[in-house]
């Protein structure tokens, strides 16, 4: 009688459970960390090649960790930036010096010794090492990341599959070290809450949705000579879009409660500004501009007086000749509405609001634009009205209106030549 094959003869046992545990010990140790690198190098390559600015270099690679090394090159010709990224795969938890490792991965993103940029946590000591990133790949494919050895710096999650950013960081300082200028910045929070969307499927924060909130408790900074700071520094951005189509509706604030200039006060004030049917590449062409504007600044020099309208011509022409009309571009079939920009300053104060029209408008009125895309106007619409008080001399606390259109410029009615107003 042959016996059952439900039972298995005892000897086989410890055969079968051995290479069983040798299965699963393959699996945990090799396959599934291999995989993991195998994976997100793939994933980071597809990034790469949907950001042409960007350039990824391998560098050394291990069963457990990949080196890659991140260029991002500045189409005006600026130094380029370099950036250490770099990947531990290790079985899932393995036990670290962060604890163990739950997810797909670890990372630290870092910016390379030779890159020209340097940025450093205050106080800042000396062979302290550079300001970096760490974060994990949990196991939805999601990034979580915060400063690394900066405790309760707070985190920002990144929802690669629906290109979302939610969470915060905080840091009791830093500085940026650029060439030959330091840029100190205390106490700083850094808030997402937006979905960044492309047509081209690439996440790019120049296509966020939603807003963005910054807060400074103070920014310094020392340039060939020149030394600043202004007082608690204030900047949201919002953007959504508008009628379910590409035009975007952004609100932007910004405040700066006192700025001084080697010791000087120049003042302070707000910007409160709303934009309707501006281009989606409206914040790339604002984070040009930032990039471009320290090296306009350097050629330009300084001064301890607050700009005139010399100066801001010679700034205006230190800057890539593109830089400025992409700006224009992406607003050209924009309603853009000045809730008010306030300065207050030793010499007085000023108030300016009002709305412009981007030349695709044709407008009857200041307020009842339409889109003409047939037969549109070559230049833009400003109507505007300037409210100044001095604190010395005469009171000027009459308001001035500002127009610009087909005729040139306008205050109150009256033709006047451009250079009076803007440079």
């Amino acid at each position: 009688m042959k016996q059952p094959r439900l039972f298995m003869r005892p000897h086989r046992l410890p055969a079968r459970s051995a290479f069983f545990l040798l299965l699963l010990g393959a699996l945990w140790g090799y396959v599934i960390p291999y995989q993991a690198g195998v994976r997100l190098d793939k994933a980071i390559a597809t990034w790469a090649t949907k950001h042409p600015d960007w350039q990824l270099i391998r560098q050394t690679q291990s069963p457990y960790q990949r080196d890659f090394t991140l260029v991002r090159h500045s189409p005006t010709g600026a130094p380029s930036l370099a950036f250490l990224l770099t990947l531990h795969t290790l079985p899932p938890g393995w036990p670290t010096a962060k604890g163990n490792q739950w997810g797909w991965a670890r990372f630290k993103l870092k910016l390379a010794p030779e890159s020209p940029v340097q940025i450093y946590p205050l106080p800042r000591v000396p062979n302290a090492p550079s300001l970096s990133l760490a974060g994990w790949v949990n196991w939805q494919g999601q990034l979580i990341f915060s400063l690394a050895d900066t405790p309760n710096a707070g985190a920002v999650r990144v929802d690669a599959a629906r290109n979302s950013w939610r969470g915060a960081l905080d840091t009791a300082g830093f500085a940026v070290h650029w060439g030959q200028a330091d840029y100190l910045f205390g106490r700083t929070v850094l808030t997402f809450n937006a979905d960044a969307v492309s047509s081209t499927g690439a996440a790019d924060l120049s296509q966020l949705i939603g807003a963005v909130d910054l807060d400074i408790s103070q920014l310094g900074w020392v340039v060939a000579g020149q030394r600043g700071r202004i007082n608690h520094v204030q900047l949201r951005l919002s953007q959504a879009p508008m009628n379910q189509g590409a035009a975007r509706q952004i609100e932007a604030f910004c405040a700066a409660r006192a700025v001084h200039v080697n010791q000087q006060l120049w003042g302070g004030g707000q910007l409160s500004i709303r934009i309707q049917g501006a281009e989606p590449t409206l914040f790339g062409h604002v984070a040009t501009l930032i990039t471009d504007l320290p090296r306009a600044l350097l050629q330009t020099g300084f001064s301890p007086q607050p700009p005139d309208a010399q100066y801001l011509a010679h700034l205006r022409h230190a800057l890539p000749q593109d830089t400025l009309p992409a700006l224009l571009v992406a607003l050209r079939a924009a309603n853009v509405r000045l809730g008010g920009l306030r300065w207050q300053s030793p010499a007085g104060q000023f108030e300016l609001a009002g709305q412009a029209f981007g030349p695709r408008y044709k407008t009857t009125a200041p307020t009842m634009p339409t889109l003409n895309p047939i037969e549109p106007p070559l230049t833009w619409q400003v109507h505007a009205q300037l409210q100044k008080t001095r604190t010395q001399g005469p009171p000027q606390g009459a308001p001035m209106n500002i127009s610009y259109g087909v005729d040139g410029w306008q205050i109150n009615g009256q033709s006047v030549d451009s250079s009076a107003i803007f440079p």
